[in-house]
């Protein structure tokens, strides 16, 4: 019979390292499957690479409260040179920006969202689903909801 006492069982955690200038320049480590290929980027590179402009542009944004607990949104967003003026009532921000996708002509299914306290606001991560083709988007603002909606149109000019 082994004597030798049992090692407790440890859970490994992920810590922001000089290595990783994103984590590090969140404070915290990024969402796991996020984490796993934006690990050797440059806080820039990460940036322009997960927060990109393109195609879809967000002009504004805007929230009023609406009927029976919901939340009325507005926005304006670009695709190419055409601009459209959008409201959605939703429960949330990311309801209402889902569905103004989906009637732009782009069905997006959210996988995975994440955010994080900034310095500044917050930091949302969101991994989207078009198509069958999945990418990350990052968006950073003074609110959650706020970084969110950004962090989707983000995902959705990274696959077109």
């Amino acid at each position: 019979m082994n004597s030798a006492p049992h090692a407790p069982d440890t859970v490994e955690r992920s810590r922001p390292t000089p290595s990783d200038p994103a984590e590090a320049h969140f404070r915290s480590p990024l969402p796991r499957g996020l984490r796993d290929v934006a690990h050797a980027l440059s806080w820039d590179n990460f940036y322009a690479t997960y927060a990109c402009a393109g195609g879809i542009r967000l002009g504004s944004w805007s929230a009023t409260p609406g009927r029976g607990g919901l939340i009325d949104y507005q926005a304006t967003i670009a695709i190419g040179d055409r601009i459209w003026s959008l409201r959605e009532s939703s429960t949330g921000a990311i309801g209402a920006i889902t569905a103004m996708l989906h009637a732009l002509g782009t069905p997006i299914e959210i996988v995975s969202l994440h955010h994080q306290r900034t310095a500044d606001g917050y930091a949302g991560f969101v991994l989207c689903d078009v198509r069958g083709i999945s990418s990350w988007g990052l968006g950073v603002d003074e609110t959650a909801e706020a970084a969110y909606v950004k962090a989707m149109i983000s995902a959705v000019n990274r696959l077109g």
